[in-house]
C-alpha cells in the first residue's frame, strides 16, 4: 500500500517538498518505509501505522494540490518559466512559514496583485508586506495586501513602497477608531483625488483618523474628505477669491505648498473661524462637514495624528515583533 500511495503522488513532488519541514518534525519513521522523495515528504506517523500514515498523506496532498493550482493560476498571468515559478513557489512557502499563513492563502494573494498588474517579483513585495500586517494582528493577509495594493495603483508607486504604505494603513487604524477591513472597504473612494491633489496617503491617513476619533464612521469620513478634495479641484467662487488672497493660483497649488491640513487651517483663519464664511467657502455640506471636523478646535488633534502618521515607519514590523510573543502565534 505505502507503495501504491507513494507512486500515486510522484507527480506532484515539486509541490509536496515545499512542507517538508513541518511534516518531518511530526515524524521521518514512516516517510522513510514509504521510500524515496516522496516518502520523505509527506510520511506521517500516527499511531506508528502505514494506514493512518496514509490518511496524514491525504491531508497534506490536499494541501499541496490546492497551493499548486493556485500557483498555477498566478503563473498564467505571470508566465514564468517552469524554473523561475519553482523558485517562485520556494518564497511563497518560505513566507508561510516566517508570518505563520497558509500556503495557498499566500498563493491566492499573490494571484490578486499580479492580477492588479504587477510583476511577480513585485508582487512578492507586496504580499510579503500584507503578511506581515496579517501577522501584526489587526486584520488577515487577503485585506492588507489588497489595501496596500490599491494604494501603490492610485499613487503610481513601485513595489518597493509596499512597506511604506502598509505602516501609513496600520499606523492609521492604530490612531483612528477604524479597523482594518473598515479602512480597507472605503480608503479607494478618496485615493483618486488624493493623488491628483498630491495628498499623500500619510495625510489621508491622518484625517481618516482625526475624523473617526470624533465619532464619525469610516464609509462618511472618506466621504467628507473626498468631497473636501473636490472643492479644492473645483471650488467655488468664494472658495477661489479665498484662494488667490492667500497668493495661490489654485487650490492645488495650495495644497502642494501647504498640505491639506495647512490649507484648510489657513482658510478657518482667513474666515476668523466664522462658520458661515466657511460654508461660502465650502457649499457641499460634507465638504463643509469635513473641512470642520479638521479645523479650529479640532485642528490641534488633526496636526497631531498627521505628525503620528508621519512617523509610521516600521508601525507595522514594531507591532508584528510583539505579535510574535503571544501565545496563539508560538502555537
Amino acid at each position: 500500500m505505502a507503495g501504491e500511495i507513494a507512486h500515486a503522488f510522484v507527480r506532484i513532488s515539486p509541490v509536496t517538498t515545499g512542507f517538508q519541514s513541518s511534516l518531518e518534525r511530526q515524524t521521518s519513521g514512516v516517510g522513510k518505509s514509504i521510500g524515496g522523495k516522496i516518502g520523505k515528504a509527506m510520511g506521517l506517523a500516527i499511531g506508528g501505522t502505514v494506514a493512518a500514515a496514509a490518511g496524514g498523506l491525504g491531508a497534506a496532498v490536499d494541501l499541496a494540490i490546492g497551493f499548486d493550482k493556485s500557483m498555477r493560476n498566478v503563473n498564467s498571468i505571470a508566465k514564468l518559466n517552469e524554473k523561475s515559478f519553482q523558485a517562485l513557489n520556494k518564497r511563497v512557502l518560505d513566507l508561510g512559514k516566517t508570518a505563520g499563513v497558509a500556503p495557498k492563502t499566500l498563493a491566492d494573494g499573490l494571484y490578486d496583485v499580479v492580477s492588479s498588474g504587477f510583476a511577480a517579483n513585485d508582487a512578492m513585495k507586496i504580499l510579503t508586506a500584507g503578511a506581515l500586517a496579517g501577522k501584526a494582528g489587526l486584520t488577515d493577509t487577503a485585506t492588507a495586501t489588497g489595501a496596500v495594493t490599491a494604494v501603490l495603483n492610485a499613487y503610481h508607486m513601485s513595489a518597493d513602497s509596499a512597506g511604506k504604505v502598509s505602516d501609513a494603513l496600520f499606523q492609521t487604524v492604530n490612531v483612528g477608531v477604524v479597523n482594518f477591513e473598515q479602512l480597507a472597504s472605503t480608503i479607494g473612494d478618496v485615493l483618486p483625488f488624493a493623488s491628483t491633489l498630491g495628498v499623500n496617503i500619510q495625510a489621508v491617513g491622518g484625517a481618516i483618523a482625526t475624523m473617526t476619533k470624533e465619532g464619525i464612521n469610516a464609509s462618511e469620513t472618506v466621504t467628507r474628505i473626498k468631497a473636501v478634495m473636490t472643492q479644492f479641484i473645483s471650488p467655488s467662487k468664494d472658495l477661489t477669491k479665498a484662494i488667490h488672497d492667500q497668493g495661490f493660483e489654485s487650490g492645488a497649488a495650495m495644497i502642494k505648498a501647504l498640505g491639506l491640513q495647512g490649507s484648510l487651517d489657513r482658510l478657518y483663519k482667513s474666515t476668523g473661524g466664522n462658520i458661515t464664511q466657511m460654508g461660502k467657502l465650502f457649499p457641499d455640506v460634507r465638504a463643509l462637514g469635513g473641512a470642520l471636523a479638521l479645523t479650529g478646535k479640532n485642528s490641534k488633534g488633526a496636526n497631531a495624528d498627521l505628525i503620528a502618521l508621519a512617523k509610521s515607519q516600521g508601525a507595522t514590523a514594531s507591532a508584528a515583533k510583539e505579535q510574535a510573543k503571544s501565545i496563539s502565534q508560538q502555537w
